[in-house]
């Protein structure tokens, strides 16, 4: 995940003239590197051995419903980006997290015993 982030930063850079203007391009950058970090703390949590449900679900849970939206709009409020191609960025790039994360997480289980 941490190459996922390392990657993202590369190619905003050497994308960075696409974006409509270059509050975008910075709120974009800083939008993607605080994904990132939040979603390898969300790993990280529902990697662990333990299976408690406060780690497991509620946390992570917590994170993306209150920490995320705030990130969201302190970030628009801040920086002023073009709002359509910010939200789409947005999405697409949680949509892409929480299915590397869930691909991860789901690879590492072991499977069920047999009886």
């Amino acid at each position: 995940m941490g190459g996922l982030v390392a990657g993202g930063v590369i190619l905003h850079v050497l994308l960075w003239s696409v974006f409509p203007d270059t509050r975008t391009a910075l709120a974009a950058l800083l939008m993607w590197v605080i994904l990132g970090v939040g979603h390898i703390f969300i790993y990280t949590l529902q990697s662990r051995g333990d299976k408690a449900l406060a780690k497991a679900v509620v946390v992570p849970a917590l994170i993306r419903l209150v920490v995320l939206p705030v990130m969201l709009v302190g970030l628009v409020l801040a920086f002023d980006p073009h709002v359509k191609t910010f939200l789409v960025l947005f999405v697409g790039e949680v949509f892409l997290f929480m299915g590397l994360e869930l691909g991860l997480v789901y690879s590492s289980q072991r499977p069920p015993a047999s009886s």
